[in-house]
Order: structure tokens, then C-alpha cells, then sequence
């Protein structure tokens, strides 16, 4: 570039030639050039998505899923570097995203989404821009980008290659257990064939899940997209996360199309358990809900064990008296929520069936008296007559008469050879008994002590009995036979029982007043004799050692207040029941050669409010001390022993206008469309045509503001419209509900936010529903961890959170009809059996158990 105003001369001047002469001897000549920036690389977004092929792809292109992305906002960032060859000159990145799922035309072109640029950077830089749009679930988007100087020219580089990205936010649906038939589903029955527990046992499980579609429909032409499925997360009596939870690959697919993967689930630990299953998509979304399988495993009754059997199959049993009065077996080694099989209708005489469940072992009518079992306190751990089965002492608690009662399987007559059972099956159907009269105190030949029996204020003409147990073989007998442990009059007393149907030589056993105490017969500890109790008023759980003198037979004295704790406490307002079997079996005993040997600690059962029987097993703790200490490990559901229910129709009158509680005294009016209906399945049950009929109590059935649990067998007739089973009204809205949804096509359970107008509806949505067969379904709200659940055929189908501030919906039940923004609705198009309600949030051990489970008044 030449300067023309320095190379031209004085031109007004003639002087001379110097005027002429002003270029320099050296001329300069400066060039600038602006060069476009380069093409944008590595391009990729942020988060990265889920199994794509490379960070910029049009081929193996990965997922954006809810757990990285929130339609929230657009948090979704695109990334580029952008570079120019021009020393000190910035540039910045121009984007284009596109929908390729949203091609009417179907030329490819697809949908503009955004089109984002970034701020003038330094050469070398990320040109890092938020996408700027909302992205929709299951679409997939195209995006580039091209760079620009910030020249006088604004000169551009040409666009980068595409990259492609594809979003999936829902979560794949709550994936299918299959049914294990050695682990069949709690309460439906044996299993076949049956496999203990045992270390380092496994069991497989198949399940079976699907991704869900979309929930965005508006793809065009095609269907949006989902990512399919990847894996399955489980876990064992817990819901899984991706923290904590197991993966387990796919390995097929079933008929339906799902994709299918085995499960090694562990059976080393015996008692009711739960398996939890959620589905993994390829964009990492998991099940909202799991899937829960809840199942026995059975304790190996090959295990040694001490007396306590009483059907005769070798396997420590516990007795429950009902409130009905019939007297229940429960075995310890199959699943007690099963339906309680029927007394036998008289003596078997052949080879007995087998105890795979409980079974009624005496009705009402069996008793002694006839009143029922449970006008009776009872207590077994041995056999008074020469067999290995128990028999049953009972006492009377109105006629205050004491009965020794013999186990079906004793001989009929002692005298008689051969000696053969009454019956091959144990149980006290028989009615066998004998009246034990009350002995007087021992002469002073055989306790020499007077001030244990004859120097104190024993009646030895009646009993006055309050408690009663048996420990065992207290005073080494050589036929074993049993003490008989009792409190009366406030005072502790011990008895030796011998074949001749009577208790002998009374000792004071406790001074001061046991009534305070609920007495736990724990049989021996470390082989010597032991009595537990249970602090009636705190729960808190002791021990007294029966030291008995091996020369004079007397044990020594005990006193209420001098005990050692068991460090356990099992407060009666949560755990009504306890009682011990002795010593049952012992998987973690210390330096045992057979590890679930006993290993003479004694176990501890207790059942809860919901219902629940649980183990406690007494362990020597596994940090060795000297001396040793003991405690109790970690609980061990066992299923369903005892309907907690405090209100349940039934629905079999089979005519009328009312419906009975039979559990409370909150019985139903029925108006409008309702007939009576009965089938094979369900016996007698209510039809409603989803018009007009309804049943309705006049008052609560429970207090929604705290935990509770609602069930009902329904049989829908139709899918075309909601139908309501069940509900409970507030002064607006109800307080929950118990429905079919026709929305999701599937069973639910759900409650609204508020009493008021403008509640929140917030439901939990199960599996999908079916017409013309019935369906058992239960609804559980958990005030503690704030969420509510549905069960469906004893499987969990849905989980949801409820974490509104909980309040109590005062007004009456609803059979069949809901109430919302002070309207009625939704009538059942249905048939209805079975309708229960329960003051607590049952655990999955009972939530699970679709039998009916009898009312036990005592447990032994």
C-alpha cells in the first residue's frame, strides 16, 4: 500500500529538481488478511449420553435419561471448541438443534428446536451454551454448529458434521417375579419341593419386565422413541438403588416380548423374606416402583432340636389358641401366613399328612370343657406318657380347673400291649384329658425346706393361677418329663410333673409380686435351667437362672428384682405376644462344627401389631469376650400368625340390606343396584352394576392421619370406567380409596392431599387390571416413610410417596362408591368379598398374605 500523499511533489514550486525527490530509497508494502475460523471440534453435550458409540455420533446414539435430565429446565449443554488462525482475534460458536423424530414431510429435515450461540472466545476455547429448549421425552434431536470471527467481515467457517442424541425420562414398568414353586409367594400354599436354608444356599428367580413407552405422543410420522431394556436391579428386603442395588444382565426374552433375566437370590437365612426388582432402561431410568416377591424359606427341620414338637415331623411347633376358641398349630419351618388347614374330622389311622402350613389341631369343641381354647392358659414342652411329642397342660380360667391333656399320638391306654396312638396325626382331638388336683406340700422327707412350701400361704386346695409355662426338664428327670412354672397370688411357684397325671412337690420358685411380669419359657441357656420375663410396663426383656441343688432337688430363690437384662426390649403396645420354643436352632453358634446345630441359647418369638410373627435367636456375640457376652441378633420375619384387622365384611349374607363387621361393630347399610352373588371361588359375595349400589357405615373404620392398611377380593366386570371398592369419607374428599383406575387401565390405591377443594390427587398405580376374575388387592399407607404402596396377589405392584401433611378423614366407609370435591362417584362395576381394614401399615410379610389368617388370643 503506497501513501500518495508522501510521494507527490511541490508542484507549485520550479525551483528545483529536489522538490521532486521525496520517496525514501526503501519501500514498504503491508498486506492484512482475514482467514474464516475453523470448523468447531469436539463436539459432544453434557451430560454424555448413555451408551452412544462416540460423544458426537449419528450411528450408535446414546440416551438422555430423567436421572441426567429434568424438563424443568434446559440443563442440557452443547459443547464445541472453536479455534481461528488469526492472532488475537476472537470467535464464537453459532448451534442448530433440530427434532428428527418431528418429520411431517418425511424429507429428514425434521423440527427447528433452538438455535444458540455463544459469546466472542479466545481461540482454543469450549464454547460451552445451555440447548435453550424444553426437550420432550422419547424424540430425538440433531445438532451442529459452525464458527464465526468477530472481524469487520464476520467471516464463518463452514458446519461441523451432525451429532445425534436421543431422550427416554420414562422409567421402565415395574418389571414380573416368577413364581419359584420350592418359594412359592407367602400364604399360597406349600412349597414343591421344598429346599431349606442353609449357608451359601441360592435359589434362582426368573423376571420379566418391559420398558414403557413415551409419554410424549408427538412424534410424526413414526412413534417416539424408548430406549428398551438393559438390566435389572434387586436386592433382598429392601428396595434397591443404584447405590446399593445388584445388576443382573438380560438374558432373553418371554413370549410377550419382555425381556427376561435369572436371579440368584440367597437363601442362607430361614423366615419370611422379600425379594425387590426394578427395571434399568438403556437411558439408566429405574422402575419407579419394584416389583416385590415375598416368600418363605423353611428352617431344616434335620436340625437337632429339644422337646416342643407336637405334630410328630421333628420340628419345634407353637400353639395359638384363637379367638374363635379352636387351638392352632403353627409349624416352625414352613410359612405361617398360609390358610389354616381344618382339624382332621377324626383319628388318622394310616400314614399322617403332612404339616406344611398351620392346622387346626383341637376346635372349640375339643377343650375339656367344650367352652374353647381360648377360656384356656396352655403350655407345652414334653410328653408325661412315652412318646417324643408334647402333651398340653390347659387351665381353665373361668372354672380355674388344671387339665393335663394327651397328644393324639400317645397310646390310648398305658397299660394296654401293644400300645398304639389314638391318632397317627398329633393334635388333641381326642379329648384325652385328666383333672390334675393340687398336691400338698412335699413332706419334710423329700424337701426338707418348710419355708418354701409348708411355711408360707400355699393353697393347696385350689388353683389361682394367672400365668402358666413350661421350661422343660427342670429337675433332670430321667423320662424328661417337664416342670410347670406358675404365678398365683402374686408369688412365683415351680412343680414337678410325672406319668401320674398330677404336679408334685410345690416350691415357692419367686418371692415378692410377678404380675408385672409376662413369664417367657426359654427352657435352658448354656444347658442350665433359665426363666425369662418381660417388664410388663417397659418392655425391657430379663433373665433369672433355676439353680436347682442336686441333693435336695430345690432351686433357689428368686426375686423379681434381681434379673440380668437380656438388652432387649419388646414394649406390649407394640408387640402383644412373646413366648420361646427354647432352643431352636443357632446358624451363627461360635466355633460349631455344624453351624446350625442348637447351641444351647435359648430363641425368643414375639408377633407385632400388624400381625407379624418374628424370631429373635439368643447368640453368643461374635466378638469374642472372656467372659463370653450374649445378645440377640437381628429379627427374623416369619410371616402372618394373627389377623390384626380391626373391621372386616365379608359380604356373605347372600341376602339382606346390611353387611356384618365381623371383627368390630361397624356393620354397612347397602342401597341401590346391588345383588347377592356366590361362586366356587369366593363363596357368598356382593355384585355392584356400577350405577347406583353402595354400602355405608355410619362411622370411621380408621384414623387416615396414621398408618393403616385396607384390603378387598374384587372381581371387575368392566374397563370402560373407574370403579371404587372401597373408601372412606372426610367432609369433602375421602380419606383414601381402593379403585380401578380406566386412565391407567390398572388397580390402584390413592389418597387426596387435603380435605379441602383443589386437594391433590396422589395415587400409586399397580399392575394392569383384568376383568372376571377375582383379584385379591391391598393398600398400605406408611406414616413413616411417607409413601403408600398396592399390593396385588400378594406381589408389591407400586410404590408412591405421600409426603402431604397426613389428616384424619372422620366420616364412614364407602363400599363401592368414592367421594371427591363433595361429590359421589365412581361406583363399582364390580363384585366385592372380603373387604379388611387394619389400624397399622402391615409389613410386607402380611401385606403380601392373601389367606385368611385366624385371630389368636395366645401364643405358646
Amino acid at each position: 500500500m503506497v501513501d500518495r500523499a508522501g510521494a507527490v511533489a511541490n508542484e507549485s514550486q520550479t525551483s528545483g529538481n529536489d522538490d521532486y525527490l521525496r520517496l525514501s530509497t526503501t519501500l514498504t508494502l503491508t498486506t492484512k488478511f482475514d482467514i474464516p475460523p475453523a470448523v468447531p471440534s469436539n463436539l459432544h453435550i453434557t451430560p454424555a449420553p448413555t451408551g452412544a458409540s462416540a460423544a458426537c455420533t449419528t450411528s450408535g446414539v446414546g440416551w438422555i435419561g430423567a436421572t441426567t435430565y429434568s424438563d424443568a429446565g434446559s440443563n442440557i449443554t452443547l459443547h464445541s471448541t472453536v479455534t481461528t488462525q488469526m492472532s488475537g482475534e476472537n470467535v464464537k460458536a453459532h448451534y442448530h438443534v433440530w427434532d428428527r423424530t418431528v418429520d411431517p414431510d418425511g424429507d429428514g429435515s425434521g423440527a427447528d428446536v433452538s438455535t444458540p450461540t455463544s459469546a466472542f472466545l479466545t481461540s482454543g476455547t469450549d464454547a460451552a451454551v445451555k440447548i435453550g429448549a424444553t426437550l420432550k421425552d422419547g424424540h430425538q434431536y440433531g445438532w451442529d454448529a459452525y464458527a464465526e470471527d468477530e472481524s469487520v467481515s464476520d467471516l464463518k467457517s463452514t458446519t461441523s458434521d451432525h451429532c445425534w442424541f436421543s431422550t427416554d425420562f420414562t422409567a421402565p414398568a415395574t418389571p414380573e417375579v416368577t413364581g419359584n414353586a420350592s418359594f412359592p409367594p407367602v400364604g399360597s400354599g406349600p412349597a414343591d419341593p421344598v429346599v431349606y436354608a442353609g449357608p451359601g444356599k441360592t435359589t434362582n428367580f426368573t423376571v420379566a419386565g418391559a420398558d414403557s413407552p413415551a409419554a410424549d405422543t408427538s412424534c410424526v410420522p413414526g412413534p417416539c422413541k424408548s430406549s428398551g431394556m438393559d438390566s435389572f436391579l434387586w436386592q433382598l428386603d429392601s428396595p434397591p438403588t443404584a447405590a446399593d442395588g445388584q445388576s443382573t444382565t438380560i438374558t432373553g426374552n418371554d413370549s410377550q416380548g419382555r425381556s427376561t433375566a435369572t436371579i440368584p437370590v440367597p437363601i442362607r437365612d430361614w423366615g419370611v423374606h422379600t425379594l425387590y426388582v426394578a427395571g434399568v432402561d438403556k437411558a439408566g431410568n429405574i422402575s419407579t416402583a419394584p416389583s416385590g416377591y415375598t416368600f418363605t424359606v423353611p428352617w431344616n427341620p434335620a436340625t437337632p432340636i429339644k422337646p416342643g414338637d407336637i405334630s410328630g415331623d421333628g420340628v419345634p411347633d407353637l400353639l395359638a389358641t384363637t379367638k374363635t376358641g379352636d387351638l392352632n398349630l403353627v409349624p416352625g419351618n414352613s410359612d405361617p401366613a398360609q390358610n389354616t388347614d381344618p382339624v382332621p374330622s377324626g383319628p388318622v389311622t394310616g400314614t399322617p399328612p403332612a404339616v406344611t402350613g398351620p392346622v387346626t389341631v383341637a376346635t372349640a369343641a375339643d377343650s375339656p370343657d367344650g367352652t374353647g381354647w381360648n377360656n384356656y392358659l396352655i403350655a407345652h414342652r414334653g410328653n408325661l406318657h412315652g412318646t417324643n411329642v408334647d402333651d398340653l397342660f390347659a387351665y381353665n380360667k373361668t372354672s380355674k380347673q388344671l387339665y393335663v391333656v394327651k397328644n393324639d399320638q400317645d397310646p390310648v391306654d398305658d397299660a394296654s400291649f401293644p400300645r398304639s396312638p389314638y391318632s397317627t396325626f398329633g393334635g388333641f382331638i381326642g379329648r384325652r384329658f385328666d383333672v390334675i388336683a393340687k398336691d400338698a406340700c412335699a413332706p419334710s422327707d423329700i424337701v426338707a425346706d418348710d419355708t418354701r412350701c409348708r411355711g408360707t400361704d400355699y393353697n393347696s386346695q385350689s388353683w389361682n393361677i394367672s400365668q402358666l409355662i413350661t421350661p422343660g426338664n427342670v429337675f433332670g428327670n430321667t423320662n424328661d418329663y417337664p416342670a410347670v412354672i406358675t404365678v398365683e397370688n402374686k408369688e412365683l411357684w415351680i412343680y414337678q410333673s410325672d406319668g401320674g397325671y398330677h404336679l408334685k412337690n410345690p416350691i415357692l420358685l419367686g418371692d415378692g409380686d410377678w404380675t408385672g411380669q409376662t413369664l417367657i419359657a426359654a427352657g435352658t441357656f448354656k444347658g442350665s435351667p433359665v426363666l425369662w420375663s418381660r417388664d410388663n410396663a417397659t418392655g425391657e426383656l430379663y433373665s433369672y437362672p433355676i439353680t436347682v441343688d442336686t441333693t435336695t432337688l430345690v432351686p433357689s430363690l428368686l426375686h423379681p428384682t434381681i434379673h440380668t437384662s437380656l438388652r432387649l426390649t419388646l414394649p406390649p403396645a407394640s408387640y402383644p405376644v412373646v413366648a420361646s420354643p427354647g432352643d431352636l436352632n443357632s446358624p451363627v453358634k461360635i466355633g460349631a462344627a455344624d453351624p446350625g446345630a442348637p447351641d444351647g441359647l435359648p430363641d425368643l418369638y414375639t408377633v407385632d401389631t400388624s400381625g407379624q410373627l418374628i424370631e429373635y435367636n439368643y447368640r453368643q456375640s461374635p466378638v469374642l469376650t472372656s467372659p463370653p457376652t450374649y445378645d440377640f441378633a437381628a429379627l427374623v420375619s416369619l410371616g402372618s400368625v394373627t389377623d390384626t384387622a380391626t373391621h372386616w365384611w365379608q359380604l356373605a349374607e347372600g341376602a339382606g340390606t346390611t353387611t356384618s363387621d365381623s371383627t368390630g361393630t361397624l356393620g354397612a347399610t347397602l342401597s341401590g343396584a346391588y345383588t347377592w352373588g356366590a361362586d366356587t371361588t369366593r363363596g357368598k359375595f356382593l355384585s355392584l352394576n356400577g350405577t347406583t349400589g353402595y354400602g355405608a357405615t355410619t362411622a370411621p373404620a380408621v384414623d387416615t392421619s396414621k398408618g393403616f392398611t385396607v384390603s378387598a377380593w374384587v372381581k371387575l366386570n368392566s374397563l370402560s370406567v373407574n370403579s371404587t371398592f372401597v373408601s372412606q369419607n372426610g367432609t369433602t374428599n375421602n380419606g383414601f380409596q381402593l379403585y380401578y383406575s380406566s386412565g391407567a387401565q390398572a388397580w390402584a390405591f390413592g389418597r387426596h392431599s387435603t380435605d379441602a377443594s383443589g386437594a391433590v390427587w396422589r395415587a400409586a398405580y399397580g399392575s394392569k387390571a383384568t376383568t372376571g376374575q377375582w383379584t385379591h388387592l391391598v393398600g398400605v399407607y406408611d406414616a413413616t416413610a411417607k409413601e403408600i404402596r398396592l399390593y396385588v396377589n400378594g406381589k408389591l405392584t407400586a410404590t408412591r410417596d405421600w409426603t402431604y401433611a397426613p389428616w384424619n378423614a372422620t366420616g364412614p366407609v364407602q363400599i363401592g362408591r368414592k367421594l371427591s370435591s363433595g361429590v359421589y362417584g365412581e361406583y363399582a362395576n364390580a363384585s366385592i368379598s372380603g373387604i379388611r381394614v387394619y389400624p397399622t401399615a402391615l409389613p410386607p410379610a402380611d401385606a403380601a398374605a392373601t389367606g385368611d389368617s385366624p385371630k389368636v388370643a395366645q401364643l405358646d
